[in-house]
């Protein structure tokens, strides 16, 4: 790692291309103080693109300050780019739309919900003229393929997926030159390392080129979000050769500035695209203890893979790239929901995402942050949990022992003491947990964490597993005589601990079920069964 202060390219070089002005001033440096300690790091901090002040914020500002400048965009009035239901991309577009008075219409495909989709689907809805719906991305390709390879599509111009063409990484080289003057200035140390998600690789090719005019030598680890077709070295590498020609062409760079090598992590994306982990769920409750908001299926694997990194010895400075927008409500129902095609509305209903505007994972992460502030115990309410030695599939150590600590006030006394079957109990939910959809078991983590942190509702400062059995008994029937949302997780831990319990035969007494009726062996034949079957050429009678 090298950062050579004598290169002679400045950010000013970039002034010869248009811009809309957007970034009038440089995202801030946070450093993560408290993760630094925990994880006994030199120095974490994070490059808080979230805090741009036009348009909410986030990398795609960069991008669409020089992209809509462009004359494409200033001599049509018709705007549309392409996105998942929950895309920050498409709600940035939306809006920019919206302040330069054009007409912006998305094509939008369906993808799991999770934290921030539906208000990032409500900005999109109400800045937009009409939305395209299409029920999976494979059939937006097919039915669209030209979005994806033309400039225009039915007089709309086309904004390039996650605005990751050259003109939009140009903001991207801006960025790279705001960072080289803050570590000069002392506003944040020099990063061996520079984490940030991979999705359309816009953020990464950007700052390979930047960086390296800016004379700033580190490591790029750019973790995949969406598949590996996706997310290829080849198109990372098609990005910034793109990006190159078009400043060679330009004459602001000569061939002799050779991009830095990007290396590109695949371990953090789940099952794709817009799919919820457990780790990235992890890597956003640990960046809100320091008043980061990430969200779990973008910026939440990237923090995840970071974090993966250290824990694992990786100990040299490290900057992490927040590159979503800040976190922002919902808007009201009147401005958007009316706006959404109705197969996409349907689709939202039988997903059951919505409760009075608001979806279930929402309020869990409003809850929990709410628990963590009014509590005032950041640190001590999120460690300190016995290891287990036991291995699960789906829950954590910490989960595990949070459910035993619940089973002391759910489950019958007679099995408190008995700790091998409090471990058979939970290794009987893991397994369950094992058989569910991912957007479900991300309910359950969720969940269990925020009925672990939001004791205030009771008027305790201790955390759920520390409480005594009358505290905690007090606490779940509080839960439940709320209504709503709050008697749903209370029902839904209830509800767990039974089902990990009356699977075991120990339990069965108590239902005064006797077990199975058909018992071990071979059954013999039964003559009422022979009577069932049809005779040599027979047919029924229905047939015509």
């Amino acid at each position: 790692m090298e950062f050579n202060s004598t290169n002679n390219y400045n950010n000013k070089i970039l002034e010869t291309f248009p811009q809309i002005g957007w970034i009038n001033h440089a995202s801030p440096i946070t450093e993560l103080s408290l993760l630094s300690n925990k994880l006994n790091s030199k120095w974490i901090g994070c490059k808080r693109d979230d805090l741009i002040r036009s348009l909410h914020g986030g990398t795609k500002v960069r991008k669409l300050d020089f992209i809509l400048a462009n004359n494409l965009f200033t001599q049509s009035n018709n705007w549309t780019s392409v996105g998942a239901i929950g895309s920050g991309h498409l709600a940035t577009c939306a809006v920019a739309a919206h302040s330069l008075n054009k007409n912006f219409s998305p094509h939008i495909f369906w993808k799991p919900v999770s934290e921030g989709v539906i208000t990032n689907l409500s900005y999109t809805a109400a800045h937009s003229k009409k939305i395209y719906y299409y029920n999976s991305r494979t059939r937006l390709v097919v039915l669209k393929p030209g979005i994806f390879f033309t400039d225009i599509l039915n007089d709309c111009a086309i904004i390039q997926p996650g605005a990751s063409c050259s003109y939009g990484m140009l903001g991207i080289i801006n960025a790279a030159f705001e960072l080289a003057q803050q570590i000069q200035s002392g506003e944040s140390v020099f990063p061996a390392r520079i984490y940030v998600p991979l999705g359309t690789g816009g953020l990464a090719a950007g700052l390979s080129v930047g960086l390296a005019m800016a004379g700033i030598k580190t490591e790029i680890h750019a973790v995949a979000v969406v598949e590996k077709m996706l997310s290829s070295q080849w198109r990372l590498n098609s990005l910034k050769s793109a990006l190159q020609n078009m400043l060679i062409k330009n004459k602001v760079i000569s061939k002799a500035i050779q991009p830095l090598p990007v290396y590109i992590n695949y371990k953090f994306i789940g099952k794709g695209y817009a799919h919820v982990t457990h780790e990235s769920l992890s890597a956003v409750h640990l960046f809100k203890e320091e008043d980061v908001f990430l969200e779990p299926v973008y910026s939440g694997k990237a923090a995840a893979a970071m974090l993966h990194d250290i824990k694992n010895g990786y100990k040299e400075p490290t900057l992490f790239w927040v590159s979503v927008r800040k976190p922002l409500p919902i808007l009201s129902e009147e401005l958007w929901k009316d706006k959404l095609p109705y197969a996409l509305k349907k689709q939202l209903e039988r997903e059951s995402i919505i409760t009075n505007g608001i979806s279930r994972r929402n309020l869990l992460f409003a809850l929990l942050g709410t628990g963590i502030v009014a509590s005032g115990i950041i640190i001590n309410r999120s460690t300190g949990y016995p290891n287990s030695n036991c291995h699960y599939k789906i829950l954590s150590s910490t989960e595990a022992y949070i459910l035993k600590q619940s089973f002391t006030v759910i489950l019958p006394s007679s099995i408190i003491e008995n700790e091998e079957l409090l471990n058979k109990i939970v290794m009987n939910i893991d397994a369950y947990l094992y058989t569910l959809p991912e957007n479900l078991q991300a309910d359950i983590h969720m969940m269990l964490t925020a009925i672990e942190q939001i004791t205030f509702l009771g008027f305790n400062l201790n955390r759920f597993s520390d409480l005594n059995n009358e505290a905690k008994n007090e606490y779940l029937i509080k839960l439940n005589t709320m209504g709503g949302l709050l008697r749903q997780a209370y029902k839904g831990l209830r509800d767990i601990c039974f089902l990990g319990y009356y699977q075991m035969n120990q339990s069965w007494h108590e239902l005064q079920y006797n077990g199975p009726i058909v018992q071990d062996g071979f059954r013999a034949p039964d003559n009422k069964y022979g009577n069932l079957i049809a005779k040599e050429n027979a047919y029924p009678k229905s047939k015509i």
